[in-house]
């Protein structure tokens, strides 16, 4: 749970009907025995629902989800369970694709989810005692994503130092290896002194569940946790981000998530090496120099480009003279057309000039006297299939009929 709400994980499954258990235990096994992987129970009944089947059973291994914490995967009688929910009238119901016959049944959990959901929901209970202890920040909200996990922690920011003593805080608790412990209270026996909640959801009844870090956190909570600090093996802040009211989300990742973030990171570092040639240490030194190196030849690129640019702007005026150039790139953007005619039409004022390029989008280009780029640049669009537009002597677009430059070029020099 998040420290501060308590999520009922089904409709009271402890409840009874008149003194009558309605279901075969008080208590459901994920809760019982949360590091158990296979269970054998009998299924009820199994009712259609649309395109689904509930099969509804006595028990269950599968967790089906609450406070910030996803439901379990897992497969009855070999189907996959796509969901479980509490029945209404006891017991659980699993959804499948296909019926399930009445009788005894195994239930098998996806062990390898399971036990990450409980590294990343204990992390979570001991990131927001401490964080509440040392440095009086309430969690708001817990959520637990596929990656990672996070807490909405009741501060407008939390600086870097304060992150660092906190994640320190954090895994000198996991070495210590403290004993965690779920036990289930009357609602009248919760001491509202110790225990971290909100309070009960409304129209709750029955037995309240308790989780403990032994000495360090009792709190309200319906989800599957770990039996020792000693099994979250380690936690990892991923980041901080600001959202609204003046909350921060600190991200992480707990046990197994953190141990592939680490070796993942370890695959980059050395990756990188070998590109950079260099040791870990000096490849920040050698990324500023790269980026340094790419800055200056970006400029030298455009410089030469700019003098291409005028170039072929003086090619392309003193073959027009006073009639119709024509240029094609087949590399090129409209930027750089667009500069080849500024000092194309510098140099001759009263020619027309065609320029196209092919990629990295078939572009054209109509420019020269006002009045004629105006008459003749919708003619253009008509035959080259293209959209465009423009005004001051300039008609531009994209063009989906590039092959018929020379006709367009053909075109031009008739209505001259």
């Amino acid at each position: 749970m998040d420290g501060s709400t308590y999520t009922r994980v089904g409709p009271a499954p402890w409840a009874s009907d008149r003194g009558r258990p309605r279901i075969a235990h008080a208590t459901p096994a994920f809760h019982r025995e949360p590091y158990r992987r296979h269970l054998t129970t009998d299924v009820l009944a199994c009712r259609g629902e649309g395109d689904r089947w509930l099969a509804v059973t006595a028990d269950t291994l599968l967790f089906p989800g609450g406070g910030g914490q996803p439901g379990d995967h897992g497969t009855i009688a070999g189907q996959p369970v796509t969901e479980v929910l509490a029945d209404a009238d006891g017991g659980w119901l699993h959804v499948v694709a296909l019926p399930v016959a009445p009788g005894s049944v195994e239930i098998a959990l996806d062990w390898p989810r399971r036990f990450d959901h409980m590294q990343q929901h204990s992390a979570q209970h001991l990131i927001t005692a401490l964080a509440q202890d040392q440095f009086g920040l309430a969690t708001l909200a817990f959520h637990l994503g596929a990656e990672r996990s996070s807490v909405d922690l009741d501060a407008a920011t939390l600086p870097p130092d304060l992150c660092r003593e906190l994640q320190a805080f954090v895994n000198a608790e996991i070495r210590r290896a403290v004993p965690i412990r779920a036990r289930t209270l009357a609602a009248g026996e919760v001491p509202g002194d110790t225990v971290r909640s909100r309070g009960l959801p409304e129209g709750h009844v029955g037995p309240v569940r308790i989780v403990t870090i032994e000495g360090i956190d009792a709190n309200t909570c319906g989800g599957t946790h770990v039996a020792s600090t000693a099994e979250l093996q380690v936690v990892q802040f991923l980041g901080t981000e600001r959202v609204h009211g003046g909350i921060t989300r600190l991200h992480y990742a707990a046990g197994g998530r953190a141990l592939v973030l680490l070796e993942d990171g370890m695959a980059r570092e050395q990756q990188i090496g070998r590109l950079l040639s260099c040791a870990p240490a000096a490849q920040p030194e050698a990324v500023v120099r790269l980026q340094a190196e790419a800055h200056a030849l970006e400029r030298q690129v455009r410089a030469v480009r700019e003098e291409l640019a005028l170039a072929l702007g003086a090619g392309l005026a003193h073959a027009a003279g006073e009639g119709v150039g024509a240029l094609h790139r087949d590399e090129d953007d409209l930027r750089f057309l667009q500069a080849v005619a500024s000092a194309a039409c510098r140099l001759a004022p009263a020619a027309l000039f065609l320029l196209t390029a092919q990629k990295p989008e078939s572009t054209f280009l109509l420019a020269g006297p006002a009045a004629e780029v105006a008459a003749l640049g919708p003619c253009l669009c008509e035959l080259l299939e293209a959209r465009g537009g423009g005004a001051r002597g300039r008609f531009q677009g994209r063009a989906q009929r590039l092959d018929r430059r020379e006709e367009a070029l053909g075109l031009l020099r008739s209505r001259r």
